[in-house]
Formats: structure tokens, C-alpha cells, sequence
């Protein structure tokens, strides 16, 4: 399925719910689960550079190095 085929408030909705649950998780430090919730929240909505750079912060947390730099910079 492709999101161009989705109800864009379905999307904005799932979007939402990801980003509000990985910043849950990204306060109480479970940081592989906010990250998890940030790439959920990332497909549907890749403008928000925020949200890449949080799930950067969550995967420089859990031992990642390389590709939260990469992310960090968009």
C-alpha cells in the first residue's frame, strides 16, 4: 500500500500517535523503542526535522554512531 492512497488525516493521525509514543518512550529511556516510534512517525510525515533529529539522539543512546550523524544533519 502506498501512503498517496491513505486519507491524509488517517496519516496526520498515525503520525501523531507515533511521535507522541516515542517521545513517552524517549523520556523514560527506552530509547530503541522511541526510536522505533520516530520511524513510524518519519514515513509519514519526512519534513519534520525534529522528529529526525530526536530519533538521532535515541540511536546515539543505544550505541548507534554513524547513521544518527547522518540524520542529525538533514
Amino acid at each position: 500500500m502506498e501512503l498517496n492512497s491513505i486519507d491524509p488525516n488517517a496519516i496526520e493521525m498515525a503520525v501523531k500517535r507515533a511521535k507522541d509514543l516515542a517521545n513517552v518512550y524517549f523520556k523514560s529511556g527506552e530509547y530503541e523503542k522511541s526510536a522505533e516510534q520516530y520511524t513510524t512517525a518519519i514515513v509519514g510525515d519526512r519534513k519534520d526535522k525534529a522528529m529526525w533529529r530526536t530519533r538521532a539522539g535515541a540511536r546515539l543512546r543505544i550505541g548507534e554512531r554513524w547513521e544518527p550523524i547522518h540524520e542529525w544533519v538533514r
